[in-house]
């Protein structure tokens, strides 16, 4: 009988410990299936991309996605810079070109003066396991598209897949799964040049440009669909630019070339968040898409991310809006692609001095042969009386 109250006493401490230990290896077992969710991250980088060209006119699906369903601002300032390499710099790796360790703004062959400095993509792929692809319309055949600035921003350490601009070489390429990494966690980088190169050929926020804006936001929407699919309830999603224009180049001080538009939507982003009050600029877009991913950011990254922009229970969206018909089925954008006003304004001077040149030797030989009698002709020599 004075076994009894320990024996019951025993059952009560077992019954107040078992359900805690098993709570807590739930816990654990939870968190490791945590890490070890597919998660996708889709960067569209558009070359050339203006503030003004982000509107609902011009890119209305990509408008859209972002306003409604993420984070966005049209008033995010790029560095300033002729070269897009360093403008690629200050997205890729979180630095502006003097931070990174450019020589000049032409030069941004140099390590960075911080030992180990690594670029987002870096971060994600060798301290999380993502798998990198890199798709870029920066033909390096083409003798008019000069270095490719993805490569050169990367300093040349990874293997981008180039495409011919004006083409939808890319676009077939990225919705054919054979062509992307199959693992469960993964970066799909597209860099986009149309705009860019329509810009310098027709002029910035001009008609064509504006066309060629159109076709694009309806190539982006063709590919977002696809890959969403892949992993619809953990897709994130970010929209950045290198420069935007102004005229026909991007090599003037002014609101139109350091401007540029900047947006994330899909997982872990915060629905309907207008960041245009808040100054931004593109060395933040690492260490935001970092923070959004719930990723503690590098030591050595100084710029802050913009916290506005994070979705605290971890965001997604279930709807994929769509605008575009098939309007551009079956070929390429209905946008002429040519030279740049630059290019074709030195091709007008040098026919113009070889015209001047030709004319000068003509008359140059025509004075000397009449300065001879016999180069006269006859009916002159009688006037004359030769």
């Amino acid at each position: 009988m004075k076994r009894v109250p320990f024996f019951v006493f025993f059952l009560v401490l077992l019954a107040l410990v078992t359900p805690k230990a098993t709570a807590e290896e739930y816990d654990d077992d939870e968190d490791d299936d945590d890490e070890d969710l597919p998660h996708q991250l889709v960067i569209l980088g558009i070359s050339g991309m203006t503030s003004r060209a982000f509107s609902p006119a011009n890119m209305p699906y990509l408008h859209s996605q972002a306003t409604k369903h993420g984070a966005y601002t049209s008033r995010m300032r790029s560095v300033s810079s002729t070269y897009e390499t360093p403008s690629w710099i200050s997205i890729l790796f979180g630095a502006t070109p003097e931070e990174y360790g450019c020589e000049t703004d032409a030069r941004c062959d140099l390590p960075s003066d911080v030992s180990g400095y690594r670029s987002l993509l870096d971060v994600l792929e060798y301290d999380y396991g993502y798998a990198i692809s890199i798709f870029s319309e920066h033909n390096e055949k083409d003798p008019f598209s000069g270095v490719s600035p993805i490569s050169e921003a990367l300093q040349h350490k990874r293997p981008v897949s180039h495409y011919s601009c004006g083409t939808l070489d890319m676009l077939h390429q990225a919705q054919d799964e054979r062509h992307l990494p199959q693992t469960d966690q993964r970066i799909l980088f597209f860099h986009f040049t149309g705009a860019d190169r329509m810009g310098h050929s027709m002029g910035y926020d001009g008609e064509m440009y504006h066309a060629e804006i159109q076709c694009i936001d309806w190539q982006i929407q063709v590919l977002c669909e696809s890959l969403w699919g892949y992993e619809p309830e953990r897709t994130t999603f970010v929209l950045v630019s290198d420069h935007g224009g102004s005229g026909y180049d991007h090599n003037s001080f002014d609101i139109h070339t350091i401007q540029v538009p900047f947006a994330m939507w899909g997982y872990g982003v915060k629905k309907g968040v207008n960041l245009d009050r808040k100054a931004s600029t593109t060395p933040q877009v690492a260490p935001t898409i970092l923070y959004t991913l719930d990723i503690d950011v590098p030591d050595e990254w100084v710029h802050v991310p913009l916290q506005l922009a994070h979705g605290e229970d971890g965001c997604h969206y279930s709807e994929m809006e769509h605008y575009w018909n098939a309007t551009y089925d079956g070929g390429v954008c209905p946008v002429p692609q040519s030279w740049s006003h630059r290019q074709a304004e030195r091709i007008n001077t040098f026919f113009l001095c070889v015209t001047c040149i030709v004319y000068v030797l003509i008359g140059f030989t025509g004075l000397r042969h009449y300065r001879n009698k016999d180069g006269y002709p006859k009916s002159l020599r009688r006037r004359l009386q030769i």
